[in-house]
């Protein structure tokens, strides 16, 4: 974000969002991970990449039985969805989650510099003046 700010020599905003509760708050479908690894895996490494989704997932299940009692007290909403916080397969699942979100930020918006990193996301619009009625309306409806 600064190389941007300092490359361009323009004003800028800079706008950061974290996601509230995001672990905790989004649903992972490994059916449809499934089916990309179907459909897009090379036949060599495609019975261990379904193999380990089954894995993953039946950890993430597992994950949710028995947190589920302890979940409810802080975050009742969460009890059936949300994914595991510091297991490094929910990173990855998390910014695979939002992969769609990203090409639609870039096409969409199409921010001087966009940058996240799971649910902490930076924007730097390069523009003198931005007006609620431009790019910051387009992000809050977005």
């Amino acid at each position: 974000a600064i190389d941007t700010v300092e490359k361009d020599q323009e004003n800028v905003a800079i706008l950061s969002i974290d996601l509230k509760s995001f672990y905790y708050n989004i649903n992972i479908d490994f059916k449809k991970i499934e089916k990309v690894i179907i459909d897009n895996s090379p036949s060599e490494s495609m019975e261990l990449s379904l193999y380990l989704n089954e894995k993953i997932s039946q950890m993430h299940d597992m994950y949710k039985q028995i947190i589920a009692p302890y979940i409810c007290v802080t975050h009742e909403e969460s009890v059936s969805k949300g994914i595991p916080i510091g297991f490094t397969s929910s990173a990855i699942l998390a910014n695979w989650y939002l992969s769609d979100f990203d090409a639609d930020i870039k096409s969409k918006i199409n921010p001087a510099y966009y940058g996240r990193y799971v649910d902490d996301i930076l924007f730097v619009f390069s523009s003198p003046s931005i007006q609620p009625s431009e790019k910051g309306k387009e992000i809050i409806n977005f």
